[in-house]
Formats: C-alpha cells, structure tokens, sequence
C-alpha cells in the first residue's frame, strides 16, 4: 500500500502524519486530516470476537466523518462486505450481521453476562449452581492471570436482574463482580 495515494494530487502539502489506533479519534475533532487510510482492516475483522465486523464498521465510519477522503488497505478487496462498507450500504451491513448474530446466539439474540474474581473457587461454586438454561463458556483466567471469569449467554426471553436477584438471595455471588453486555475488549 505504499503507493495508495501516488495519483492524488494534494490540496495543500501535507504538513502532519499521524499513526495511531482507534482510541486517537477523538483527538483528530480539533484538526480533522484531509486523507486517512485504515491498514490492517482485515486484522479487525478476524479478532475472535462476535462483533468483529462491528468494530470495523464503526471505525472506517468514524475515520470517514473526519476526513475528505478514506483509503482502507485489505488483502480483500473484492468481499462483498467490503464493497458495500465502501458504497456506504450500511443498512445491508446492518441486516447481515444481525443475521448473523441471531443463528449463532450473540447479542442482541441474547445478553451476555461476565462474571469475574480473585476467587477462582466462588466462580466454580456459581459455576455449579448456575441454571440449565442458560448457555455456559466455561472458566478462563484473565491475561492478568489474577482473575477468574465465567461468561454466560441468558436467553432473551429472560431478564438478567431476575437471574442476578436469585443468584444473591443464594449467596453465590460474594466477591464476583458481574457484567451485563460487557464490552467485547473485557470478554479476552
């Protein structure tokens, strides 16, 4: 991608390049830049997570609204979701992840829930007293190797504040903290 903007004349000579992630957005509302490019799209698009595609849109989206023009480097160039995302078909976008999300059971198909502590034998005991219904992903220790986490899908039909007032009045949920719909970057 070296030369991706070798035919385009500047308006003025360029006087700033800035690299950064998706967190140095909001520091570009003061001084948009007249061009951008998303390197390594692909690579959002493949972390192993349920809202992938998601987090791609919103950042070529995000990037879009602050530059003139928005270049994206990908080995990929001719997935149809790409074309759309390029044609700004955000709408077909939109229905075929829900799609998605729907048949393999992520949200908003269902809420997510973490639970997570120090405590690695309080999570093993709500672990074993969990009810059938809800779907169970097991034990995973955090990167920080500190804490313990248990995510759990809950049916939508069922609300999460019913599930967590029962798992109080049982005293399951000492020392765990719980999150409903965590963030993505948390569920790691």
């Amino acid at each position: 991608p070296v030369g991706i903007f070798d035919h385009i004349q500047p308006k003025r000579p360029a006087t700033r390049l800035i690299i950064g992630t998706e967190f140095a957005l909001p520091f570009l509302l003061s001084q948009p830049p007249d061009r951008s490019l998303v390197l390594g799209l692909d690579l959002v698009r493949q972390r192993p997570s349920y809202d992938a595609n998601e987090r791609a849109v919103r950042l070529v989206m995000q990037l879009a609204s602050l530059s003139d023009r928005t270049a994206i480097e990908t080995n990929q160039p001719n997935d149809p979701w790409l074309v759309a995302l390029a044609r700004k078909e955000t709408r077909s976008l939109t229905q075929s992840e829900l799609a998605d999300r729907i048949e393999t059971g992520y949200p908003p198909a269902v809420t997510l829930l973490r639970f997570h502590s120090g405590d690695e034998g309080a999570i093993r005991r709500l672990q074993a007293s969990l009810p059938a219904y809800l779907t169970n992903f097991g034990l995973v220790r955090r990167r920080d190797g500190r804490a313990v986490q248990l995510i759990v899908k809950l049916p939508h039909s069922r609300r999460p504040d019913r599930l967590l007032t029962e798992l109080t009045k049982r005293q399951l949920l000492n020392n765990i903290t719980v999150d409903v719909d965590p963030a993505t970057d948390e569920l790691d």
